[in-house]
């Protein structure tokens, strides 16, 4: 299991990265102060840059507000007739923050009550006190990697309907 949620793959079309490039864009608000342009930045189902070689997109928290909602990067390969997509999906900085700050809070917490129970000799709760630590880590572990994974699992057969032409595209 990794300690930091991350994925990776690849997708496979025959559609030119000129055409991929056009479909994607249809979808992501590139502008860099969306905010300013609240009424189309709504309509757009991910923010961030597309170009002929790659992308980095991520989802647009205004239309479902999950703090999860992971980074999309990805490079177009042109290979025959054949063009290549390499994904990575993987948490936002700002979520990675918020997990080290949560995790680190938890094992603080956890460091603080051990010295406590050494300084005051009683160690009688000292095994209690181990057992809420792995139980608030482990559930905090297992909400974090399932949010993650069920976002990333959604985006990925979002892009491959996209990529590989079973979605509509509506102009």
């Amino acid at each position: 299991m990794r300690l930091l949620p991350y994925d990776s793959f690849q997708i496979e079309t025959s559609l030119p990265p000129e055409k991929l490039v056009e479909r994607l864009s249809k979808k992501v608000d590139q502008h860099h102060l969306a905010w300013l342009h609240k009424p189309i930045y709504r309509t757009y189902e991910y923010r961030g840059q597309v170009n002929i070689k790659e992308f980095r997109i991520r989802r647009n928290k205004r239309l479902k507000g999950d703090p999860f909602l992971p980074l999309i990067t990805g490079r177009f390969h042109r290979i025959g007739t054949k063009t290549i997509i390499h994904v990575e999906i993987g948490p936002r900085p700002i979520a990675l923050l918020f997990m080290l700050l949560g995790f680190g809070g938890i094992t603080i917490g956890f460091v603080a009550r051990v010295v406590s129970f050494f300084l005051e000799g009683s160690l009688g709760l000292f095994l209690e006190c181990i057992l809420a630590f792995f139980f608030l880590l482990v559930i905090s572990l297992l909400g974090t990697l399932s949010s993650f994974r069920v976002q990333a699992a959604q985006q990925k057969k979002k892009l491959e309907r996209l990529f590989s032409g079973k979605e509509l595209i509506m102009s």
